[in-house]
């Protein structure tokens, strides 16, 4: 009876790994990096795009899909500690011909004592939604500098986010 419990333990994890079920709405991650420079200091700008698909019947012409889709660029430090990000959500429809965004939100939130965030806001149009944010940075002297950075989350007509 043992042998029987682990062989049939084993075929059900090789079934998982070669037959994957697929659910409703799936999610997908990328992520990209680079390098900016603020009052002399090297800064990394993380970039993650995390899209959610609300599946709808046929993918032809015509028929109509939704996806939603979240941008985020968060600031590194050196030791790539956040110190502060701002991020897009976006709903887009597409059918292979346009893409129209219908709807967004934004966030911008600080993780580090020197930086806080002084405003934000969106808008959206055609098939692309933007974020901006502006941030307060206080250096070693406590003088203040503000940074203003904008995000922008695209849809094309297949449903591709960028």
């Amino acid at each position: 009876m043992k042998f029987f419990s682990k062989s049939f333990i084993m075929l059900l994890l090789i079934s998982i790994m070669l037959f994957p079920t697929k659910a409703s709405a799936s999610s997908d991650q990328t992520r990209d990096y680079q390098e900016i420079i603020i009052d002399g200091e090297a800064y990394r700008v993380e970039t993650i795009i995390t899209e959610s698909l609300q599946e709808n019947p046929g993918s032809t012409k015509g028929v109509s899909q939704s996806k939603t889709a979240t941008k985020t660029q968060n600031y590194l430090d050196a030791n790539n500690n956040v110190l502060w990000s701002v991020s897009i959500t976006a709903t887009f429809t597409y059918d292979n011909v346009t893409s129209q965004c219908t709807s967004c939100s934004h966030n911008a939130s600080s993780y580090a004592s020197s930086w806080s965030i002084k405003s934000s806001s969106s808008s959206y149009s055609g098939n692309s939604a933007t974020a901006t944010a502006t941030a307060t940075h206080a250096d070693f002297l406590w003088i203040t500098h503000d940074y203003t950075m904008s995000i922008t989350i695209y849809c094309s007509p297949t449903g591709v986010i960028s």
